[in-house]
């Protein structure tokens, strides 16, 4: 008996980790207005970026959740020959993908599908998508899977040095008036997602600072590496390469899993961000 694993697009994996990882995503959609790209598919991060940087002033592309149908499908098709499936799915207070999963689930009712609420987005998403393939790998049933995740839902971080407010106050995020002054002053938030809640904890004045605040709250956070890594940008490649020498002066060698941000956090963070998910050791 086979365990499959499922997830949706906004864990951004690229096309070669999802075929490394042996998972099937399921692609929410990107709206530019009346115009529809299936993230992932029709669209890449680079493409997803550039046209948000082209938007007029107030307007930001919107989502939408993967809906019952796609998943019933999907996790039909998975457990028909009696195998098992295991989805991992963006946090349920941003996105109703998680519920509709459920609502799959429960349609199919064979017993043998299994959903869980990673509770983050993006790197986070990708490092638990690929914590429950290592388990798959070692002959972890899916029911055994699902109940570790679970328990990992609780201790996985998302944290990320935003570079530009703009984005963030086209989305209501923050108001117009903050957003001018930090960018007079050049602030850079630091934004963390945890048990499904963003929010900024702390600020520096320069990308450099708000690194540095970055990895000293990671420190205080007790994180357990061995567990594993991922780290990600938004169209900043050079910004990343210098992000990964940090974490590497400070951590040593981590090896992380490498993505590239996409729609799901990539439309309020923008271009420039760059962040580490880990699991707390606490």
């Amino acid at each position: 008996m086979a365990v499959k694993i499922i997830t949706d697009s906004t864990c951004d994996l690229s096309a070669l980790q999802k075929e490394q990882l042996g998972v099937t995503v399921l692609p929410l959609s990107v709206y530019f207005g009346n115009d529809e790209y299936r993230d992932g598919v029709d669209i890449t991060p680079s493409e997803f970026f550039e046209k948000l940087e082209s938007m007029e002033d107030g307007k930001l592309p919107t989502t939408s959740q993967v809906n019952p149908a796609a998943f019933e499908a999907a996790f039909r098709s998975a457990t028909e020959n009696g195998d098992q499936a295991v989805g991992i799915f963006i946090s349920s207070r941003i996105s109703g993908t998680y519920q509709s999963a459920c609502i799959a689930r429960d349609t199919v009712s064979n017993g043998r599908i299994f959903v869980v609420d990673s509770k983050v987005a993006t790197m986070g998403l990708a490092l638990m998508v690929q914590t429950a393939c290592r388990m798959r790998d070692e002959g972890a049933g899916a029911a055994e899977i699902a109940q570790r995740l679970t328990q990992l839902s609780d201790r996985v971080r998302f944290i990320c040095v935003v570079d530009t407010l703009k984005y963030l106050r086209m989305g209501g995020r923050i108001s117009s008036v903050i957003a001018g002054i930090g960018g007079v002053l050049d602030l850079k938030p630091v934004v963390v997602m945890t048990q499904g809640i963003i929010k900024a904890v702390d600020v520096g004045k320069g990308h450099k600072r708000a690194v540095k605040k970055l990895l000293s709250l990671v420190e205080k956070d007790e994180p357990d590496f061995s567990m594993g890594t991922s780290a990600a940008h938004s169209a900043a490649p050079a910004l990343f390469e210098d992000f990964l020498a940090s974490l590497k002066d400070r951590f040593g060698e981590l090896s992380p899993l490498r993505i590239d941000l996409g729609a799901a956090i990539g439309v309020y963070a923008g271009p420039g961000c760059v962040g580490l998910s880990y699991f707390s050791g606490r």
